[in-house]
This record gives structure tokens, sequence and C-alpha cells, in this order.
């Protein structure tokens, strides 16, 4: 499985990155601010590529890694607090 990183340089990028993953992966502060994309998706901006990207955001499936959120609004989530992380690096 590899790991889907969003970069910075282009919204139309990101939605297509996006929409290509299985689950996105975040931490507390990062699932957090991904929030923001409810409202755009709840009232869309007229702006395509940020409209895209609230639907592929809303479509993706996500896993929260926290030992701190008591609980996740977006769906589909799923939250962990207890996780023991294996690396073969």
């Amino acid at each position: 499985m590899g790991f889907v990183t969003i970069p910075q340089v282009c919204p139309t990028k990101n939605a297509d990155l996006l929409r290509s993953a299985d689950t996105a992966l975040y931490g507390r502060i990062t699932y957090q601010l991904m929030e923001f994309w409810r409202t755009v998706l709840e009232n869309p901006t007229g702006d395509k590529a940020m409209d895209d990207f609230a639907v592929a955001i809303d479509n993706t499936s996500k896993i929260v890694f926290s030992r701190t959120l008591q609980h996740v609004d977006l769906t589909p989530t799923r939250s962990l607090s207890k996780f023991i992380f294996a690396s073969s690096f």
C-alpha cells in the first residue's frame, strides 16, 4: 500500500490524489482542520477546485489517531485512541 501526500500546489490535483486514496490517516489537529471542508460541502463556494476537494474529502474514509479527541463528526471516520505503530524502516 502506498501513501498519498497532499501538496500545496494545485487544488484540482489535490482532489484527484484524494480520490485515488482508499483511506486518509490524520492526527487530531489535522482532522480538526479538515472539518472546515464540511462547511464548503454544505455551502459551496462556487470555486470548482475547492468544491471538488470538499466532495473528495467527504467521500474518503478517514482514520484519526488521537488520545484526546472525544468524537468524530466527519463520515466515514474511525477514531483510534489506543494504537501501536510498527515500522520496517
